[in-house]
């Protein structure tokens, strides 16, 4: 009885120790099958900071394109709203404004001068023009709200309200931002001579290729370097000299984009006095 008692237990003992090295054997063996050494790892995360580079550059680039589609949006109806404004005035008062006559110039300037707005909202207001709009507005931020900060003609700062009108100055803001630059020209065709020239030297104009205002400040339309498309060109008018019933409508709106370059975007329009 004894001994069949320490051979049985004696066979346990072995059992155990051989079911102990099987499994030891089978668990190296997993270990060696599904695991990842260290130089697989060190090509997975490179490969994974590529991708993510790559999508952060792409991310990057639709940002950008988004941009510059809601700024040329933007400028597109800065540009159209002044040659709609410009298309329903009197013929006889279209681009008859002398430079000096500041109040006036939203009708043309005469002999083909370029007039000048910058500092421009998506619709077509400076700061101070948002600020007077607002005044009158029952219920505005800026209703009653007086500032000095326009008597200048702007733009506006925030020391030019007080510490109960930041509300006024926080609704301006909002409506920006004001970036964009609008020039325009009246081409009369009385301005030319027979031979299609413009007399007063509207027609003549640096090159496009050369971005004319590309180095100017908010890309505004320079004094000395008249870009092409406002330029009173021989075939803008059909019928020149002193008797001419037409006049050339040219708007221009350009804005800074992120990379540093102008944006534009240009409209004409031709009235004819029937």
């Amino acid at each position: 009885m004894k001994l069949e008692l320490q051979q049985h237990i004696h066979r346990i003992y072995l059992g155990s120790q051989i079911g102990y090295h099987k499994g030891m054997g089978h668990i190296k063996k997993d270990a060696k099958m599904h695991g990842f050494s260290m130089v697989e790892v060190l090509i997975a995360l490179v490969l994974l900071a590529v991708g993510l580079l790559g999508l952060a550059a792409m991310t990057q680039l639709v940002m950008r394109g988004n941009d510059d589609a809601t700024h040329l949006s933007n400028a597109t109806d800065v540009c159209q709203l002044r040659v709609e404004e410009l298309k329903d005035l009197s013929y006889q008062d279209l681009g008859e404004a002398d430079v000096a006559d500041m109040e006036a110039l939203d009708e043309g300037a005469t002999e083909g001068d370029i007039v000048q707005e910058t500092g421009l909202n998506s619709q077509g207001l400076t700061d101070c023009d948002f600020y007077d709009q607002e005044f009158e507005i029952t219920g505005s931020p800026c209703e009653n709200v007086v500032t000095a900060g326009c008597d200048d003609g702007g733009p506006l700062v925030v020391s030019d309200f007080g510490t109960s009108d930041q509300a006024c100055w926080q609704h301006i803001q909002s409506a920006g931002p004001y970036m964009y630059t609008r020039s325009f020209v009246v081409c009369k065709g009385e301005d030319y001579n027979s031979g299609g020239t413009h007399q007063f030297g509207a027609q003549n104009f640096t090159s496009s290729s050369s971005g004319t205002y590309s180095g100017e400040i908010n890309c505004q339309t320079s004094a000395v370097t008249r870009p092409e498309t406002l330029a009173c060109k021989t075939e803008d008018i059909l019928n020149p000299g002193t008797n001419s019933n037409e006049k050339m409508i040219k708007v221009l709106c350009t804005w800074r984009k992120r990379d540093g370059r102008c944006g534009f975007v240009n409209f004409s329009a031709l009235r004819v006095n029937l």
